[in-house]
């Protein structure tokens, strides 16, 4: 760092001599620590009171007045609290910024800054002893809150054998929120950023904190944050999240423990509720109550057990006697809903449970339990005492499962304001909507649109018309039912179809392009760092046997995008290592190497073969190239934009190739010829735009990096003989000018061609549709597979995530029915939204899928279950 440290202070006065004059500070006066004036000779800070000192016509004012006082650690909460409420209240009354106040308002911001002219106490800075050692220290939160603040303070106290320290060290406010709220749940939030607060200084000092004590003057807090039980949302949400900040603060060995406080020895009372500057002396807020320098067991309350609700208080009962009531009341059916994804047998089912019901026990009982159950389960009395399933008992189990549905269902319906549906019920008690057409045993069935049932009567109508669209789906389920919002339930049901998916689903989003990697844009040596690729196949015309097949392995710089071809005779592996030691003996050992996966090369059209990177032809390989200490890296299988920077000049080379030879058949010695010359073609090709330096006009070209001093557009030498014959004095000044026109090319490349790649704003890959969900370990996808048709490719299960340096997945480790693993690219995997039932990857966090995903059904057929009649 170029940085020049100065202006070094000290509150010692022997350190401050060891410093040199010129680094001292100049104006140790007014120093400041982190925004705050430190008077250094008595080590105190000094926090002015600007507020006091503005006068406020307008909310703007008041609020920029508020903020004038810079507090970051809320040592000054208590004389700052009134104020905020006085600009809450200015809120509440939708005053505009700029609109003046009126007098009652101006009155009591008078009073407000009469309540700030004293001068407050200093500040110590040291909040420990200097040479404190004992590994007492604790840390004591208090809490407290009124009907417009709740607020928190913290004290480091630290104990030794003669004395007890015990300095606040920072505190918070909130103001409530203008919704009305009780008192009790405010103090719970009191507690909640006690807690939080404690957890943030433990975690921020670097302190052997043994101990949290939490003070609250709230009973019922106390009481809700020890007991464990159903409360209402708010209360439920706060009190969970306490408790999981204590666990993570006892995760490290930290004791936690809740007191109760009176509200006279509680210092955050004076938070909530206002403090004038003349009451600041000696004052509880700087250090805390008495008892704290006090044993534990001398403080007060110290006793109290808060599992105990607080007696004649109907707080506590009103935040979760209702979840209690609404608990005992709810039913649930023993009807097999969850069993299967198929509406025809959950049909089967009933029918053969009401079947065993009227021939294995009606019979069996006596009449008076015989009248029992027929009152309950009407529907077995209309259930045939055939053995197969008639046409009638299919009737009999369907309004069974209806009039079910309306029983789990019941809250619901009387939200949905059936009256706005004209909905009544018929004489076999179904809900029907009646029309002006026909009886109203005719009329369309209501169904409930979240509950089980609907969603099997909707798939069933889905794949009776052979996966057809939403549209006609609601035709066909309106001929017989009336289901609310039925759009949007027929597409939330269609949308979990897996065959459709199959058919009509869209892959993973793939996250935008990411930076180029450092081996294109850091200036390097030609070939250093470089991408493999193979094209062809080409035919070879032989005059004395059949034509054979050559390839070209294609080797491309990732810097300079010069460009190096050789002609391999087959696939071996032999062949391409003997093509790669004549590219390193002309241009080098490279140290990175990027090429297309080996798992994707499978037929002759493409780049190196399943023959080239077989296990043993690709141990040679590997061999070769940990002798030589070159990295190999593969990008991702069927991903060819990852490897773009080679596959543009592979089609550079096509291109040239088909122009200039077209369909005729070269002999191997034409064709080497050929190849060579478009090699010099694609390495002379531009790779800037023209500029015009130096009353020369040039452009920068891959082969300026190779020989810079072959160019022709490059400034011409003196017009003596070959320097190569010419007396030393001569030569020496040649080189330099190669040199430096070396460094040009190389200043041109990152001014012109750095700013060409940086002017490309193409972020994504042309993806037009494709699906909003987020991979996750678990899931079963669809593999894409271009040699199957859509419908034929197969499924998979993502068991990792390749996750880039940008926190973004574009890659999936694949489990193929196979049991092979595959990578592939997040544009290859389509998404079923399910996921495998017991999967060994599964992080016991994950959340579990929603209701409204297809899951395979708990085979609950394999326990015994006893038949239970509803009540």
């Amino acid at each position: 760092m170029h940085m020049n440290l100065r202006e070094f202070l000290c509150n010692s006065a022997h350190v401050n001599s060891l410093i040199a004059i010129q680094d001292r500070a100049i104006n140790p006066s007014n120093a400041s620590l982190l925004g705050i004036r430190w008077q250094f000779d008595r080590d105190d800070l000094l926090i002015p009171f600007k507020t006091s000192q503005l006068h406020a016509t307008t909310k703007r004012t008041a609020l920029r007045a508020l903020a004038s006082t810079y507090d970051p650690l809320g040592l000054l909460t208590p004389f700052l609290a009134p104020v905020k409420v006085f600009i809450q209240d200015l809120w509440k009354q939708n005053m505009g910024w700029d609109v003046p106040l009126e007098k009652p308002q101006l009155d009591q911001w008078l009073q407000l800054v009469a309540n700030l002219q004293h001068p407050i106490p200093r500040i110590r800075r040291l909040v420990m002893p200097a040479a404190f050692t004992s590994n007492i220290v604790e840390l004591c939160v208090f809490g407290d809150a009124s009907q417009r603040l709740y607020a928190c303070c913290a004290y480091l106290v630290c104990r030794l054998p003669t004395t007890v320290y015990s300095n606040l060290l920072m505190a918070k406010s909130h103001l409530n929120h203008p919704k009305p709220i009780t008192v009790p749940r405010t103090e719970l939030l009191a507690a909640l950023i006690s807690i939080r607060l404690a957890q943030y200084l433990i975690n921020h000092l670097n302190l052997p904190i043994s101990a949290i004590h939490v003070f609250s003057d709230s009973l019922i807090a106390l009481h809700w944050i020890h007991t464990v039980k159903h409360y209402k949302v708010f209360v439920q949400n706060r009190v969970d999240a306490i408790r999981r900040t204590i666990s993570e603060i006892e995760a490290q060995n930290i004791t936690v423990k809740f007191h109760y406080v009176a509200s006279e020895n509680n210092p955050a009372d004076c938070a909530t509720r206002g403090l004038a500057t003349k009451e600041a002396k000696n004052h509880i807020w700087w250090s805390g109550p008495h008892f704290l320098r006090s044993p534990q067991d001398q403080w007060p309350d110290a006793h109290i057990d808060f599992c105990v609700p607080p007696q004649g208080d109907d707080e506590v009962q009103s935040e979760y006697v209702e979840v209690q009531v609404a608990h005992s009341v709810e039913f649930k059916s023993v009807l097999p809903f969850p069993v299967t994804n198929s509406y025809f047998k959950l049909i089967c089912i009933t029918v053969y449970v009401l079947k065993f019901l009227r021939r294995r026990i009606l019979e069996r009982v006596s009449s008076s339990t015989r009248v029992k159950i027929m009152s309950k389960l009407p529907s077995v009395e209309l259930i045939s005492s055939s053995c197969t399933i008639q046409a009638s008992d299919v009737d009999a189990a369907e309004n069974l499962l209806i009039l079910t549905h309306y029983r789990e269902c019941e809250p619901l319906l009387k939200q949905m304001e059936l009256t706005k549906f004209n909905a009544q019920r018929a004489q076999d008690q179904l809900i029907r909507c009646p029309s002006r057409i026909g009886p109203i045993e005719r009329s369309p069935i209501l169904l409930v649109p979240s509950h089980r049932l609907t969603y099997l009567i909707v798939f069933h109508h889905h794949y009776s018309s052979h996966h057809s669209g939403v549209y006609q789906v609601i035709a066909s389920l309106r001929q017989r039912f009336f289901i609310p919002s039925i759009r949007k339930c027929v597409a939330n049901v269609l949308r979990t179809c897996v065959t459709c998916k199959k058919i009509n689903g869209h892959a993973y989003k793939y996250p935008d392009m990411p930076q180029l990697p450092p081996e294109r844009t850091t200036r390097s040596c030609p070939f250093q760092n470089i991408g493999v690729d193979y094209l062809g196949p080409i035919t070879i015309g032989n005059p004395h046997t059949v034509s054979n097949k050559v390839w070209i392995c294609l080797i491309t710089c990732m810097s300079t995008r010069a460009v190096h071809l050789e002609i391999v005779l087959d696939n071996s592996a032999q062949e391409f290592l003997l093509a790669f030691r004549r590219f390193v003996a002309r241009r080098g050992t490279p140290s990175v190497i990027y090429s297309d996966n080996s798992t994707t090369f499978h037929a002759a059209e493409n780049a190196i073969t399943s023959v080239l990177f077989s296990s043993n032809s690709w141990t040679a390989i590997s061999n070769y190239c940990v002798k030589h200490k070159i990295t190999w890296k593969f990008i991702t299988p069927l991903s060819p934009w990852k490897g773009g920077f080679y596959e543009r000049l592979v089609a550079l080379f096509k291109t040239a190739y088909k122009k200039s030879v077209g369909r005729v058949v070269l002999p191997l010695n034409q064709l080497q010829t050929v190849v060579v010359e478009i090699e010099a073609t694609l390495n002379s090709r531009p790779i800037t735009s023209f500029r015009e330096r130096n009353a020369f006009a040039y452009v920068l070209r891959p082969i300026d990096f190779i020989s810079p001093t072959v160019d022709i557009q490059l400034p011409p030498l003196p017009s003596q003989s070959d320097p190569i014959f010419e007396v030393s004095h001569h030569l020496a000044p040649w080189y330099k000018e190669t040199l430096s026109i070396l460094d040009q090319f190389w200043e041109l490349w990152q001014s012109d061609y750095l700013s060409a790649l940086q002017e490309r704003q193409q972020t994504r890959i042309r993806q037009p549709k494709y699906s909003t969900a987020t991979p996750q370990v678990g899931d079963i996808v669809i593999v894409a597979d271009d040699k199957l048709a859509h419908g034929q490719w197969p499924y998979g299960l993502i068991e990792k995530l390749h996750i880039g340096k940008d926190k973004s997945i574009r890659s999936a480790d694949v489990r193929m029915p196979s049991g092979n693993i595959k990578t592939r690219s997040l544009t290859h995997l389509y998404p079923l939204e399910i996921r495998a039932a017991t999967s060994p990857l599964r992080n016991e966090d994950t959340p579990s899928a929603p209701a409204s995903q297809r899951v395979q059904p708990s085979r609950v057929a394999k326990s015994a279950h006893k038949f239970i009649s509803g009540k």
